[in-house]
């Protein structure tokens, strides 16, 4: 299966492939040059049925059987979900009878967006989307980023922080923002070196309770190439604000979340697009939040 986001996650879609079909994501910048058995699967498929991304109904034997249906200009969501639903539906029939797969909900990423690994790690869950005029537009784009504990600790007060606080490093606002910036698909993701403005700032707004809040502020500014072809620039920028919560007796963090808001344009700046996106976590983990009453 290729990206497409949004029809894929319907419910009824969920449902069907969980009980008659393996999942399997590929990086298509990545398997296309894979000289394993993985990339002759991949462009035998694609011999077969030939799409640049979207997603194959392949049999076990490597014979594909269906192709995403693609969207007409101008489509919507709801049409390109049942045009999925009925090639779904078609490939089953033609194939025959499947005895359902016995399929339990799991986490695959218990760390997302919460708790400290056992090696101080922490993930931090990133939401992000295009907008127009204010509005959704398109799938939301889910990542994450992971700091390592020495990295995750320069969110904590230091010592000497003063009224005007402290300034983050800016490899740590680089790898926070770097896929939020332009949310529309992993090849748009900036590199580390395409920022020429990369700033998150942070003081402490008050103290209570030996919880201390914090006030963040970021902003930050990139310019590279979709997919690293110099022929297709893009460029973004964005603003953010948001709030920490730290334990002054435990010296831990205990929260925090972030929303940007920005824009993202391709060769020209006045052709601009909106974006919006958010950055959570909590010290609170999935085993604790089964605990409570």
């Amino acid at each position: 299966m290729g990206f497409r986001a949004g029809p894929l996650c319907d419910d009824e879609i969920v449902r069907l492939v969980s009980a008659n079909f393996v999942p399997v994501a590929v990086d298509l910048y990545k398997i296309r040059n894979d000289r394993g058995p993985g990339g002759d699967l991949f462009r035998s498929v694609q011999r077969q049925m030939d799409t640049y991304q979207g997603w194959w109904i392949v049999s076990p034997e490597g014979k594909a059987l269906k192709l995403e249906p693609q969207a007409r200009p101008g489509f919507v969501m709801k049409e390109h979900v049942e045009n999925n639903l009925k090639a779904i539906n078609e490939a089953l029939q033609e194939w025959g009878p499947l005895k359902p797969r016995q399929v339990k909900p799991t986490d695959p990423l218990p760390c997302r967006g919460r708790g400290v690994q056992p090696d101080g790690k922490v993930t931090l869950a990133l939401y992000g989307r295009l907008l127009h005029q204010g509005q959704p537009d398109g799938p939301m784009v889910l990542d994450s980023v992971t700091f390592g504990a020495s990295e995750w600790a320069q969110f904590a007060p230091p010592k000497k922080a003063g009224a005007s606080g402290w300034t983050l490093p800016d490899t740590l606002a680089r790898a926070l923002a770097r896929g939020l910036l332009s949310p529309g698909c992993s090849a748009s993701v900036f590199r580390l070196e395409d920022f020429s403005q990369a700033e998150l700032q942070a003081k402490v707004a008050s103290v209570e309770g030996g919880r201390a809040r914090i006030l963040l502020s970021g902003k930050w500014k990139a310019a590279g190439f979709w997919a690293g072809e110099k022929s297709k620039p893009q460029g973004a920028s964005a603003t953010a604000e948001g709030v920490a919560v730290y334990d002054v007796e435990k010296k831990t963090m205990r929260s925090l979340f972030i929303v940007l808001d920005g824009k993202v344009w391709g060769e020209s700046e006045k052709t601009a697009r909106g974006t919006g996106a958010v950055v959570e976590w909590t010290l609170e983990t999935a085993a604790a939040e089964k605990r409570r009453p």
